[in-house]
């Protein structure tokens, strides 16, 4: 058992504490989050305007950076004709689709003029109950790059550099509506699952 004592100077112990966490100013060891923020910006201004990462074209900054990507998406209630007979559809297959994408971007600047990048990329889409699934199948692709970039050229009001990469990718396309139909086409080695891959 704690004596009386001891819990008197548990509790002092826990409210100087409480006092100092809510009450005293925050001591920094470097620059403040703001701070940090406007010189990012500052490296990515140009002409005016203050660019940001995208995911199609590479910027023409040497530029430390990390980046991720998350979404995810639905259609719903689509509706697909089985069987149709003259102009009458006999059967429909109702449901949903979902999508989703991940994506992961890392740049390092290696020097002010050459940088190094890595990125990853998941995309897929897939039926959401048994029947859209086996009219749509599941559709899924990855992609992998990696490349250099490097500085040409930057003014006050523009810029050129230049990207030279590797990228691998995979798309495969996984479908019961195909195989069915290759099956009866009396395709030789009619196959469930579909894929590219390019290098």
């Amino acid at each position: 058992m704690i004596s009386k004592k001891r819990q008197t100077a548990i509790l002092i112990t826990v409210c100087i504490i409480a006092f100092i966490a809510l009450y005293a100013p925050p001591i920094r060891a470097q620059a403040s989050d703001y701070e940090i923020y406007q010189e990012i910006r500052e490296l990515r201004l140009l002409g005016g305007h203050y660019f940001t990462p995208n995911n199609r074209v590479h910027l023409p900054f040497i530029l430390t950076y990390t980046r991720m990507s998350l979404g995810a998406g639905t259609i719903t209630d689509i509706r697909y004709p089985l069987v149709e007979v003259g102009n009458k559809k006999l059967f429909f297959v109702q449901g949903d689709i979902v999508a989703a994408l991940l994506s992961f971007e890392y740049q390092h600047a290696v020097k002010d003029w050459l940088g190094v990048y890595l990125r990853y990329g998941f995309l897929g889409r897939l039926g959401s109950n048994v029947g859209t699934l086996l009219v749509q199948g599941i559709n899924y692709a990855n992609r992998f790059d990696i490349g250099w970039l490097i500085k040409i050229l930057r003014r006050q009001k523009y810029a050129l550099s230049a990207s030279f990469g590797v990228t691998n990718g995979t798309y495969s396309f996984i479908s019961v509506e195909n195989l069915v139909d290759e099956w009866l086409a009396d395709v030789p080695n009619p196959s469930l699952i579909r894929s590219n891959n390019v290098l």
